[in-house]
């Protein structure tokens, strides 16, 4: 599958009469090289930028990393070669991390006959000191961002990410459950987050980056947030939004609990929630536009005389928000393979916020609920 994925780029460089492509996302690395990168701690701040894939149109491939990541880049990296930088030398203060790798860079655009003509690159991306170290030796490039092609390629799965996903999406439901068994009166926030975030670790066995909203109270009006100190009150909602990533594709899952019995206000809310949800698991199928599919389950909210100010869901992979973007003005077509998340909503003042969220994957008639963990309030 992985050969599959190289190949239709490879393809498209062909089309579009490029000579090859520079990577520098961590997501199009784990998409078309197989290596994780680190991510949970942020950039290391002795290295010269993220990972570097090169490819030419040939299919010859080539990853470049830091020393540091280099035994975790031989057993995972799927490539033809793998470069080394050297980045970290605490007899030389200099740092010269960005040169060594401009240096290997260059090396390897040669080597893959990539030094010349149309190149693609991730402009998002790419990092400004390596793009001005390049143009300064290679003049002639014409460098051309393919970003958004890359991302509608991106968007239907293979039978391998299928699987990934279908795995991230259980450690999800896993951590929506133990949140279910944790949250109750005076336990804060930030509790909750790390006793669930410790407990799908032990379920994965490794580290596993967690982004989570994990909001109490009048948070919830807010829509989202990072976990506080903040301690729940009897009668309060609370939302748990985890969006775990497993092997470098990401899950995503949301409920919404109540902190004892809930208010006859707040059941209203939650059903009409429920309803919307339901209808958009409906009507998920290949051919429905994204717009078409946010109208349906937003219209359902707004029969109520409520909206909510975000999106009606994604598409998820080795991001958890790409293609395809559910929103009023997107023309995505839904196709077999795109897997996505429905989140509808509803954030009132002085009651609480609602949402909740499945994660479907598109079959040839209908959808398959990937996400499986109580919404009830």
């Amino acid at each position: 599958m992985l050969t599959d994925r190289r190949l239709r780029i490879c393809d498209f460089l062909s089309r579009m009469n490029m000579s090859g492509a520079i990577f520098c996302s961590l997501g199009s690395i784990r998409y078309l090289s197989g290596y994780v990168a680190p991510i949970e701690t942020g950039p290391n701040p002795f290295e010269a930028g993220p990972p570097i894939l090169v490819l030419n149109r040939d299919g010859e491939s080539e990853l470049i990393v830091s020393e540091f990541e280099e035994q975790a880049a031989r057993s995972r990296g799927k490539v033809d070669n793998i470069s080394v930088y050297s980045c970290y030398n605490i007899y030389d203060t200099s740092m010269r991390a960005v040169s060594n790798l401009i240096g290997l860079l260059l090396d390897s655009m040669k080597r893959l006959r990539i030094d010349s003509g149309s190149l693609g690159v991730e402009a998002e991306y790419f990092p400004a000191a390596l793009l001005w170290g390049i143009q300064e030796k290679l003049r002639d490039v014409n460098w051309r961002d393919i970003s958004r092609s890359l991302e509608s390629m991106r968007a239907v799965k293979d039978e391998d990410e299928v699987e990934l996903l279908r795995r991230v999406s259980e450690i999800a439901s896993w951590g929506q459950i133990v949140s279910r068994q944790l949250i109750h009166e005076g336990v804060s926030e930030i509790e909750v987050y790390s006793l669930v975030k410790a407990k799908i670790e032990e379920k994965v066995g490794a580290r596993t980056p967690l982004l989570a909203d994990m909001i109490s109270g009048e948070r919830t009006w807010e829509v989202s947030g990072h976990p506080s100190t903040r301690r729940l009150r009897r009668g309060e909602l609370v939302i748990c939004d985890l969006v775990p990533c497993v092997d470098g594709y990401w899950g995503d899952s949301c409920t919404t609990i109540s902190v004892g019995e809930p208010s006859e206000e707040q059941k209203r809310l939650h059903e009409i929630v429920i309803s919307a949800l339901k209808k958009g698991i409906e009507n998920v199928r290949p051919g429905i536009s994204a717009m078409k599919l946010d109208e349906v389950v937003r219209s359902e909210i707004k029969r109520h005389g409520y909206d909510y100010p975000h999106h009606t869901g994604h598409g998820l992979g080795v991001t958890y928000h790409e293609e395809p973007k559910i929103y009023p003005s997107s023309n995505t077509q839904l196709k077999p393979g795109m897997v996505l998340a429905l989140e509808p909503g509803i954030y009132i003042k002085n009651v609480g916020g609602i949402r909740l969220e499945e994660v479907l994957l598109v079959t040839e008639d209908g959808a398959e609920v990937l996400t499986k963990y109580s919404k009830e309030l």
